[in-house]
């Protein structure tokens, strides 16, 4: 998932959580919604085993950067964000036709995120066309559901 879908989830999951009466900050939730991403920034200095999708997104790394990155908005609220943010990358399709599966290393570097039964919630790998169309039939109306909620909201 890209970031605007990431920041999108943890936008709708603020709401959401709002309109159920839990006390959360809907910016430090978004901030937490990207933070698992900063993995993007380290692939170029450390080693393939330890880059995308390892480290950063298990739930005590998530924690951690919360913990330093979560006090103008609150460490829960910004926590929360990067719990989302996994449960979205694992509910994430995978693209079967380059061999690219869905998995999050939950308990890394115990969990080497090998699962064979695991399936897809979404598999790219069967939509015909570009990769971009997949990312754009899968994400787009997340992104648009959350700019409408963003609007309704914003003319109150």
């Amino acid at each position: 998932m890209n970031p605007i879908t990431h920041l999108s989830i943890a936008y709708l999951a603020a709401q959401v959580l709002a309109r159920a009466g839990v006390p959360v900050n809907s910016r430090g939730m978004q901030w937490g919604g990207v933070l698992p991403d900063v993995d993007y920034l380290l692939v170029p200095f450390v080693p393939k085993l330890v880059a995308h999708r390892t480290v950063t997104h298990t739930p005590l790394c998530t924690g951690l950067m919360a913990g330093f990155a979560g006090r103008r908005w609150g460490f829960w609220s910004t926590w929360l964000g990067g719990l989302v943010h996994l449960a979205a990358d694992e509910l994430d399709g995978c693209d079967t036709r380059r061999g690219n599966w869905s998995r999050l290393m939950w308990l890394f570097p115990f969990d080497l995120g090998r699962r064979p039964w695991k399936r897809c919630l979404f598999d790219r790998g069967s939509m015909p066309g570009p990769t971009f169309l997949g990312h754009l039939l899968l994400e787009g109306p997340i992104v648009l559901l959350a700019a409408s909620v963003a609007w309704k909201k914003r003319k109150r």
